[in-house]
Order: C-alpha cells, then sequence, then structure tokens
C-alpha cells in the first residue's frame, strides 16, 4: 500500500494526547480509525487500485461499529446518563456510512472524495473531542472495571474485522 506523508491541505486529523479519553483501549480504537482515515484519504487522492479504497472504506465501517460496540457496552455497564444521545450519534453515523463507504471505490479522488474525508475528519475529531469526553470522568473514576469489562468483551467475541 502506498503511504504518502501528510501533505499540506490533507483534511485527516492527526492524535494529540487531548484526544485521549483515559482508556487505552478506546484510545487504541481513535487512532486506528485516524489511520484509517489517512489511508482512506492517500488512495482516494492517489487513485491507484480501487479495490483498495474499498477494501479501507469496509475495514473503517466494520472498525467504527467494533469500536461502537465498546463503547456502548461500557456505558451501559456502568450507567452512564448520556447513554442516549450518544447511542443516536453512533447510529448516525453507522446510517452515513451505510449509505456513503459502499461503492466509494468508484470516486477515485475529486470533489466527492474530499467530502467524505472531510466528514470522516469532522465527525471523529467532533465526537472524540465532546461527545467521547462525556464519557471519560465515569470511566476513569470505574477504571477497574472497565478494563474488567474489556477483558471479558475481547475474550467472548473474536475480533472479525
Amino acid at each position: 500500500m502506498t503511504i504518502i506523508s501528510k501533505p499540506q491541505g490533507m483534511r485527516t486529523i492527526e492524535w494529540t494526547p487531548s484526544l485521549s479519553v483515559g482508556v487505552d483501549r478506546l484510545d487504541h480504537d481513535h487512532q486506528m480509525l485516524l489511520i484509517a482515515i489517512g489511508l482512506l484519504e492517500n488512495e482516494l487522492m492517489l487513485s491507484l487500485e480501487n479495490n483498495r479504497i474499498q477494501s479501507i472504506a469496509d475495514f473503517l465501517g466494520r472498525y467504527a461499529n467494533l469500536h461502537f460496540a465498546r463503547e456502548e457496552r461500557l456505558m451501559t455497564a456502568l450507567g452512564f446518563d448520556g447513554l442516549d444521545a450518544h447511542l443516536v450519534e453512533h447510529r448516525d453515523f453507522a446510517k452515513w456510512q451505510e449509505n456513503v463507504l459502499p461503492g466509494l471505490e468508484k470516486v477515485k479522488g475529486g470533489a466527492f472524495g474530499d467530502s467524505v474525508i472531510h466528514y470522516l475528519s469532522d465527525w471523529l475529531a467532533h465526537h472524540v473531542r465532546e461527545v467521547d469526553m462525556r464519557y471519560a470522568p465515569l470511566f476513569l473514576e470505574h477504571a477497574g472495571e472497565v478494563q474488567t469489562i474489556l477483558r471479558a468483551s475481547e475474550m467472548a467475541v473474536p475480533l472479525a474485522l
């Protein structure tokens, strides 16, 4: 896969400590989503192989769903007050990805490809900085329980990406 450094004007956001929610597994998920968005942006910009564009888009969608399931499991188990609003955010994104990501390989750059990357970058930045930060204090307060829940759920469900 061709990976290029981030040139001026690329839209993908970069990971910084300010994006940390204080749970390593969730921070790793967020980093993986950022990487996938960056790879998708590279492929759309380079317009090399359509199947790679779709493979990255498919991975991004599956990984986002896996990540959402992790967050939702934790929020439910810990009784997070903002669960319903958070679920709406996840479901709205899931609808968007179901409508936009399939068939993305036909785009090969251009304005639509740019709009997809803008949406993904803006959505993830907003979601992590504003929406996910709302659960961070609760998860930090119950750090031991969070780790137990994550370990149990990862042992019970194999990673099927």
